[in-house]
């Protein structure tokens, strides 16, 4: 359980950052203090804009050193009077230690010492999985891509609890990266047989779970493996705002949606550490998605008429639907004069002929900016 911490400290500090403060967070100090997690602290108190105590942080050193040199005691007694497996084991719990206070380079240090291919396969993958906490604690892509991708030569030879975590850490990048429809593939196939309440929650599963498939899945999937999924509608009713959102959008109603979104924006995605990079983008697409399938029933709809629909000004509809028009997401025409929306139906053919057109005239002007250049040099 050395992420269920990490996980914690990640939520306290994101969200301490957001509200500000002028003294170090007390719950946040306390989990610091108990894991020794110098460099976390470090970090948090440049986040935060507060001073670090000195004498804090030569105390949490000296602690971890203690508890240091009591495992290599241990290390040293087992080359004495053990094999290489009880060896390996008593590293690996050193390894733990310094994973635990974020010292990822400490515990490099010790692997550097062990020989992996005596390690047991399953160890191997903790550790991989323990850095990738690390990273995903400090949101350090790199290195999370990089662990992530140790553990993955690993799982032809672990069991499936360890595969669901391994599953779990892929989608929860693709999250981060905005992979929304690997990371809702993911995150639904991971649910059945969640059991990795050290890195996240089973609530926070079904939310990136469900938002992901909000962005990601066409119509289709969205009711079949998210909205029909029992696992999603066990835990879905926890966050009535999500609830509402996917009930809109699968039902088709969408009387106060925007609302509702906006809601989930500054109530939920902005405190949580994971999809606040997220939010705005979410809520441009989830609306562009909620405007495109009302309209894609009708050839025409007055625009007071959609207005009704969103419980929102005329005035606001046409601006909106206008920046999605000039963007290309939406395939509409507006005609203030008659007061109406017309939908443009074109077929999957014509659609992709366009988009090939499309290219080709953009490969034409660059072609002839190069030609341009090449005579001006000559």
């Amino acid at each position: 359980m050395v992420r269920v911490h990490l996980y914690t400290c990640q939520k306290l500090l994101f969200y301490y950052q957001t509200k500000g403060v002028d003294e170090f967070p007390e719950d946040l100090l306390k989990i610091i203090t108990k894991y020794l997690m110098v460099p976390f602290y470090i970090s948090a108190c440049s986040q935060l804009g507060l001073e670090k105590d000195e004498e804090l942080i030569k105390k949490l050193l000296k602690k971890q050193e203690e508890k240091a040199d009591k495992i290599r005691d241990k290390i040293k007694y087992a080359e004495k009077n053990y094999g290489d497996s009880e060896v390996t084991d008593a590293k690996h719990k050193l390894i733990k230690l310094y994973i635990a206070a974020t010292e990822g380079e400490k515990a490099q240090e010790v692997e550097k010492e062990v020989n992996l291919e005596k390690m047991a396969t399953k160890l191997r993958f903790d550790v991989a999985i323990y850095h990738a906490s690390i990273a995903l604690c400090t949101l350090n892509l790199s290195s999370l891509k990089h662990f992530i991708s140790k553990a993955e030569l690993l799982k032809e030879h672990i069991d499936y609890q360890r595969k669901n975590k391994l599953s779990l850490f892929r989608g929860l990048f693709a999250l981060i990266t905005r992979d929304f429809s690997t990371a809702a593939t993911t995150f639904l196939e991971c649910l059945p047989t969640f059991d990795s309440d050290d890195v996240i929650t089973h609530k926070e599963l079904v939310m990136y779970a469900v938002i992901s498939s909000l962005v990601g899945l066409d119509r289709k999937e969205l009711i079949s493996k998210c909205a029909k999924c029992s696992d999603v509608l066990a835990i879905l009713p926890r966050i009535p705002l999500l609830e509402t959102i996917l009930n809109g959008i699968v039902e088709c109603k969408y009387d106060g949606i925007l609302g509702n979104l906006v809601n989930l924006s500054d109530s939920v995605m902005k405190w949580d550490p994971l999809l606040v990079t997220h939010r705005f983008y979410f809520f441009d697409h989830v609306r562009s998605r909620a405007f495109s399938q009302f309209l894609f029933a009708f050839r025409t709809v007055r625009i007071e008429v959609m207005a009704g629909v969103f419980t929102i000004t005329e005035d606001m509809l046409v601006r909106e639907l206008m920046r999605l028009i000039v963007c290309g997401r939406l395939a509409a025409r507006i005609n203030e004069t008659s007061g109406c929306i017309e939908t443009i139906r074109m077929l999957k053919k014509g659609m992709l002929t366009q988009e090939l057109m499309e290219k080709a005239s953009e490969l034409t002007e660059k072609v002839e900016r190069l030609a341009k250049a090449v005579v001006l040099e000559w």
